[in-house]
């Protein structure tokens, strides 16, 4: 059986000095109050992420029949609970790892490295406020709640023929709480738990996703590799993180084209290139595993020049006729 993983050290959000707590501060409630993570938190303190949240992510499993479905919107009173609880919130009050806040306070307001350790320590602080949500006993949610986290989808029946059917009785035991990144779902290692879980879930949902800012998506249409932000997003994030949100738009949440061409498989970036902010976070298999890969261009980019290379080789005559594809003439 394995434990959970003991806390690391952590102090209050205002033992930092002054101009360094003045932009966590705004940078934090420039998060907060983006509609993005006002749903997000919503769904926490309603219990259960709404139907269009849940089906919008990778790797789900009892699907069939889900009762999930059926919970389109928020239910009543999630909402205001959630504004009632950010008007008394003090950021001051959160606890913050040790490590990160004095890698922060090292750091002259200039420096790239200052924007880095801030959006780390943002980091730490929606999943802190993540917990405490998550964690909440009053859930707003009309209904039993764990019943549909418990939600085990019923046989299928796969027609093979006229008049001759094969029946799939396989149990996929479900996740103990439907706020799941399954990349980030070892609870058993958790310092809290499921509801670092859920903390975890609601990061990829607000932030689009880990560091030189590197983040990991779980929505099902993105690619499912650590990628790296261009310059020109990561500008435009500390732009409004620093700025005014009335007149920035909000980036949230971060995603990937093919542009963001700096990426690693999810396993390449925890076992060789130190890329995580929690070394409990994710459990790693003994080895990569191949089979999963998926080859394609979306997810390798670099793959389209490789293409185009081999295309205009195929394209290219060579001594006055076109190459047949299989071999050159001389």
């Amino acid at each position: 059986m394995t434990s959970h993983a003991s806390a690391p050290s952590k102090v209050r959000a205002r033992s930092l000095q002054r101009g360094h707590y003045a932009a966590f501060e705004r940078a934090l409630w420039n998060v907060l109050f983006t509609e993005l993570a006002e749903s997000t938190m919503a769904q926490l303190v309603d219990g259960l992420p709404t139907r269009a949240a849940y089906i919008d992510s990778r790797g789900l499993i009892n699907l069939r029949q889900h009762p999930i479905r059926k919970h389109k919107v928020l239910c009543e009173g999630a909402l205001e609970r959630t504004r009632a609880f950010r008007s008394k919130f003090d950021p001051s009050t959160l606890l913050l790892k040790s490590a990160t806040v004095r890698a922060f306070q090292s750091c002259p307001p200039d420096a790239r490295e200052f924007d880095l350790r801030l959006l780390e320590l943002l980091a730490e602080a929606v999943h802190s406020i993540a917990v405490f949500l998550f964690n909440l006993e009053e859930k707003s949610h009309v209904g039993d709640i764990q019943a549909v986290v418990n939600h085990v989808a019923p046989p299928k029946v796969i027609v093979l023929g006229p008049g001759d059917t094969w029946t799939d009785n396989t149990i996929i035991p479900p996740y103990p709480t439907l706020f799941t990144f399954p990349s980030y779902s070892w609870h058993e290692q958790y310092p809290n738990g499921v509801a670092d879980v859920a903390a975890y879930w609601a990061e990829d949902k607000i932030f689009g996703g880990c560091k030189d800012v590197f983040l990991h998506s779980n929505r099902c249409k993105w690619t499912y590799r650590v990628w790296s932000l261009l310059e020109p997003q990561f500008e435009h994030l500390m732009d409004f993180l620093k700025g005014d949100p009335s007149v920035i738009t909000s980036p949230f949440p971060l995603c990937a084209d093919e542009d963001n061409a700096h990426r690693y498989d999810p396993y390449d970036a925890m076992k060789y290139h130190n890329i995580y902010r929690d070394i409990w976070e994710r459990k790693l298999p003994e080895e990569k595993d191949w089979g999963q890969i998926r080859r394609n261009t979306f997810d390798y980019p670099e793959l389209k020049s490789m293409f185009r290379a081999v295309a205009g080789i195929k394209a290219t005559p060579i001594s006055g006729k076109e190459h047949d594809g299989d071999r050159a003439e001389t």
